[in-house]
């Protein structure tokens, strides 16, 4: 007997990490003065994140910041990049190797020397304590300036940096982009500027390390009725011409690339057809740019639902995880007047949808970037634009395998939800939006004496339903799947 309990302990004591990580989840608002945005983040190895940005909108002379959050959302520590008379930002963090946990920055500053513009591309190594090892410049041709986007990581230890060019001397000339190779000890090795009376406008970037080749994804040229058009261009591990080739038909901004397996990568963008107007398709590619299969996401026709700023896909095990922006407004783009959701779309590996989540509804959320997290899940940051204080904050999305948040959140006035109605404000007509991962669902509306005034079981996960016959003014809003509240809120009927 006292053998079968020794087998049994130490059976348990295996397990027991299995049973004691539990996966932190959390959604957070970092309130400022200083309109900050994230912009781009990393986990360390301790489970904490490090997140970059900047002040970008408001700011007269914007600053970069770094943030560092626990494990459970809790703010570190927040660093502002020193003032002086030019602007800076910051771009991408990366981890970067053979000097023990450090990160690489890359970011910007604007100056002006003897009336002429330039641009200086900073990268700066930080340890994990936000402690700044070592910095490097490069400036800009001038009157030129170039701002970092995207940076990855290539063979022989070399990074490619993609980045946006502007001439400062010629303000109506069209944007170009330009891609920049540097070794580990950070020195300019080759680049690539593109040219052309059209305009480029950048995506992502995807290195290949089977073919030796870095993909750039972008759009043009640029055509006023119809929009743009994507294109890769391939260029070798030294950044010469090989060829530029066409993409699946629709695509129209937001093209995220994020490599699936050897010889497969994920391809996000914004499509549209003449039913939809915008909302996110997902494509299987082979890296010869075939396409394979496609996934629609899309919720309600009247509303805009786009794909987060590139990187918007993260592959984690099993799941792909989409991020999304549900109702926007791209022309008020980024002080929209009216809230939208910030939406995480969780696919298996065949492209199947599993479920989707909804975080928000009371201010304007924009998702700048998604990274996998070491427990299974995933983490946005972006920026939270108050519609009463007209001021951005940083916010911090960690989801769990999921792609849900367990627990409540500290804004009372911000929501997670499984399911919300759209379009809000509503006219004759709303659609009941229910994720995927929910089968069966009932919508119940409230008018604010608490008096039921509406009640439908809900037969699919997207259905549209009359309200003409309501008066004009607000409701409170309740879905629930068996005995679970999964989304809640407030319709304001107009007329």
């Amino acid at each position: 007997m006292k053998l079968y309990h020794y087998f049994l302990f130490c059976y348990l004591f295996a397990l027991l990490p299995l049973f004691t990580h539990a996966q932190s989840t959390f959604f957070k608002i970092f309130p400022s003065t200083d309109n900050s945005i994230g912009v781009k983040a990393i986990e360390t190895p301790t489970n904490d994140i490090i997140i970059v940005g900047g002040n970008n909108f408001y700011s007269s002379v914007p600053r970069g910041i770094i943030m560092k959050i626990n494990s459970n959302g809790n703010l570190i520590e927040k660093l502002i990049l020193p003032e002086d008379d030019i602007s800076s930002g910051l771009s991408t963090i990366n981890n970067f190797t053979g000097l023990g946990i450090h990160y690489l920055l890359t970011g910007y500053k604007d100056t002006v020397i003897g009336g002429v513009s330039y641009t200086i591309i900073k990268m700066y190594i930080i340890n994990e304590s936000l402690n700044f090892i070592s910095e490097r410049s490069f400036w800009s041709g001038k009157e030129l300036s170039i701002y970092p986007w995207q940076l990855k990581t290539g063979g022989n230890n070399s990074f490619y940096l993609l980045c946006t060019v502007d001439s400062t001397n010629q303000p109506t000339s069209p944007r170009q982009f330009c891609v920049l190779k540097f070794n580990n000890e950070l020195d300019s090795i080759s680049a690539y500027f593109s040219q052309g009376s059209s305009y480029h406008l950048i995506g992502d970037l995807l290195y290949d390390e089977n073919q030796k080749k870095v993909d750039i994804f972008y759009l043009g040229p640029y055509i006023t009725k119809s929009g743009s058009s994507m294109k890769v261009l391939e260029l070798d591990s030294n950044l010469n011409y090989i060829a530029s080739l066409s993409l699946p038909e629709n695509i129209i901004t937001e093209p995220s690339a994020t490599c699936l397996t050897d010889t497969t990568y994920i391809l996000t963008g914004v499509t549209h057809t003449m039913a939809i107007d915008r909302f996110i398709s997902t494509y299987l590619m082979t890296y010869d740019h075939d396409s394979l299969k496609r996934q629609q996401i899309f919720n309600d026709p009247d509303t805009i639902l786009y794909a987060g700023a590139t990187p918007n896909t993260a592959i984690n095990g099993e799941s792909i995880f989409i991020s999304g922006l549900y109702n926007i407004h791209p022309f008020e783009y980024p002080w929209q007047s009216t809230p939208s959701w910030i939406q995480v779309t969780r696919l298996d590996r065949s492209l199947n949808i599993i479920s989707n989540n909804f975080y928000g509804g009371d201010a304007f959320y924009s998702p700048y970037s998604i990274i996998a997290t070491a427990d299974g899940g995933a983490f946005l940051t972006g920026f939270r634009y108050d519609l009463q204080t007209h001021l951005f904050d940083v916010f911090a999305l960690k989801v769990d395998t999921n792609g849900a948040v367990t627990g409540e959140v500290e804004n009372e006035r911000t929501d997670i939800a499984g399911a919300i109605l759209a379009p809000n404000p509503a006219h004759d007509k709303v659609s009941a939006i229910v994720g995927s991962q929910y089968t069966s669902a009932d919508l119940l509306l409230y008018d604010l004496n608490g008096k039921q005034v509406f009640y439908k079981q809900l037969q699919n996960n997207r259905q549209i339903f009359d309200i003409s016959g309501l008066k004009s003014g607000s409701y409170f809003y309740l879905f629930t799947s068996g005995n679970k509240k999964i989304g809640k809120g407030k319709l304001v009927k107009s007329r």
